[in-house]
């Protein structure tokens, strides 16, 4: 089944290698290889939505929206990419992976979570013996995405695990729980790594507090292992929503922040979270606004410090600002809007606040449409997805 683009759906309801003289040669990132879907057998890179590097970078993990696909890339000494595997719906419906959206890595890399947006799923791969990557399972209600996404067909007593519309995940910092954020349920589902190493669905977040809290319809999830604290993105309702994790392992709400409250403005449909390290400061990325928005921590709260628009950046490069990512050190942010060209790169300073660098691809528009950025823990190099080219590009940032 052929549904619309994930991105499409949040924006409305919500092997060649490239020289370094593709991109200004007098700036870095430079442009050192980039893959396409098809390219000598490649698949898997349909609306390419996350693609992550292992914690040794000896991999790349993509997940594809349309592919409905997890596609594993063996990542070589040049940062060249050789395709090792490749799971599709298309091949069993049991992985459950039809707008694959999101994915976290767990147990050194050598386990994967992917969340999808139209199966409302996380599903399990995992290498734990070494080698291969191995299908474990996938938790979802098994609600068709006809009947989820059409409000007349909806019954919400269905929605057990609270996965409809999964679309952001986050791990916490000791790698024993994960946090989905589902658009449809409106909440964040909560997963265990037990004793077995086996992933257990624990609960729905929204369970433990105490008052009804409208969560916004939540796309995306950080979590500080410093502060002990869940940051969520509400897309619709325009809010951030900061809870707590208490000393019984549950979660309430510490503080709410919305749009044309407090001082924040044009905070319209938050995509992406990225926290730095050790949880002082908070960038949240709007594709509806089109801005990037700086909190600092002020006596246990975020306070906003800054929003930086188009107009600070030279005219354009944040149009659907949906792609964040803090380099290890903490000295840059790169970002990207999904529905513009470049490669945005700001210096953050001693105070959180970011100062724009440059743009880099836009001239010749080969770093366009950008759906994710990671970044290696070395910060050496990043890889970045582009949606509509069916492509991702990897960058050396030496």
């Amino acid at each position: 089944m052929k549904l619309i683009k994930v991105a499409s759906l949040l924006t409305c309801c919500i092997m060649v290698l490239i020289t370094t003289d593709s991109l200004a040669t007098s700036n870095k990132p430079m442009l050192i290889y980039s893959l396409s879907d098809g390219d000598k057998g490649v698949d898997g890179l349909n609306n390419p939505r996350m693609a992550r590097f292992s914690d040794d970078a000896s991999r790349l993990f993509v997940v594809s929206g349309d592919d409905n696909s997890l596609a594993i890339f063996d990542v070589h000494e040049d940062y060249s990419l050789t395709l090792n595997q490749v799971f599709k719906n298309q091949v069993s419906s049991q992985y459950k992976l039809e707008g694959a959206s999101d994915l976290v890595l767990l147990n050194d890399s050598s386990k994967v979570a992917v969340t999808s947006f139209y199966d409302g799923a996380l599903s399990v791969f995992d290498s734990a013996k070494g080698g291969d990557y191995k299908f474990v399972n996938a938790f979802s209600d098994n609600l068709p995405a006809e009947q989820v996404f059409k409000s007349e067909l909806f019954d919400e007593t269905q929605d057990k695990l609270g996965l409809l519309g999964a679309w952001g995940a986050a791990k916490s910092g000791d790698n024993k729980q994960v946090f989905v954020a589902s658009y449809k349920s409106n909440t964040i589902a909560l997963f265990d790594v037990n004793a077995k190493n086996e992933l257990a669905f624990n609960r729905l977040i929204t369970d433990d507090f105490q008052h009804s809290v409208d969560l916004g319809n939540p796309v995306s999830v950080a979590y500080s292992h410093y502060t002990r604290e869940l940051i969520i993105a509400g897309f619709e309702k325009h809010k951030v929503t900061v809870l707590s994790q208490l000393s019984s392992g549950k979660f309430a709400v510490r503080q709410e922040i919305a749009n044309d409250a407090q001082g924040v403005k044009s905070m319209l449909n938050p995509q992406k979270l990225a926290l730095s390290s050790e949880g002082k400061f908070l960038y949240v990325a709007s594709a509806g606004s089109n801005t990037i928005t700086v909190f600092n921590r002020v006596k246990g709260q975020f306070s906003h410090l800054q929003t930086i628009s188009n107009s600070d950046i030279g005219g354009a490069g944040l149009n659907g600002v949906g792609s964040l990512a803090i380099s290890a050190g903490g000295k840059q942010l790169l970002a990207a809007g999904e529905s513009d060209i470049g490669l945005l790169i700001f210096d953050i300073d001693r105070s959180g606040r970011l100062n724009f660098d440059r743009k880099v691809g836009a001239d010749n528009q080969l770093l366009s449409g950008i759906s994710s950025i990671d970044i290696t823990k070395n910060d050496e190099y990043a890889v970045v997805t582009l949606a509509k080219k069916d492509a991702i590009h990897i960058l050396s940032l030496k």
